[in-house]
């Protein structure tokens, strides 16, 4: 229900609620029981952040080893070696196999020639296996014309340029 008249009316109400306490006092024994509930509540049970920061470093370890068995996982089953043993591969694997094939065997090659320097056979070896791949690849224009370029490079190692030497500037 609504009452007509408005709240405070004149100004002896107004002093009257102006003279009102703001707060009481909590009745005797009201804090303790209050504490007491909120124990029981659960509000002031020790933390256990062990435990949380336990699961969390649990979790982070099964993802971590899941992600660790998936990429061993691909890498096996994608590895050169296992798609060379298959035998059911589809024409664009088998181009990806003798893509990545000749990559690795090229690579091979490059590392062979810089760690053998003081063998010359190993070294000559090393360089007509890159001119071949080099040759290969201008016979069927896989390079947009940059391998007659190489293969002159490489074929006659008197016309490379002399490797620059460094420009020291002093102040």
């Amino acid at each position: 229900m609504r009452d007509a008249r408005p709240f405070p009316t004149d100004d002896s109400e107004r002093a009257w609620l102006a003279a009102l306490p703001r707060q009481s006092a909590p009745h005797p024994g009201a804090e303790d029981r209050l504490v007491a509930a909120l124990r029981q509540e659960g509000f002031f049970a020790p933390r256990r952040r062990w435990l949380r920061t336990g699961s969390h470093l649990a979790a982070a370890s099964i993802l971590l080893a899941i992600g660790a068995f998936a990429g061993v996982h691909y890498a096996e089953r994608h590895s050169v070696e296992v798609m060379l043993a298959r035998d059911d591969l589809t024409p664009q694997e088998a181009v990806l196999l003798v893509q990545r094939a000749g990559s690795d065997y090229v690579k091979a090659t490059q590392q062979a020639a810089v760690l053998a320097p003081e063998d010359p056979v190993a070294a000559e070896v090393a360089s007509q296996v890159l001119v071949g791949s080099a040759q290969a690849v201008a016979r069927t224009h896989l390079d947009a014309g940059v391998a007659p370029q190489l293969i002159a490079l490489l074929g006659n190692p008197s016309s490379a340029p002399a490797p620059r030497t460094p420009t020291i500037v002093r102040y």
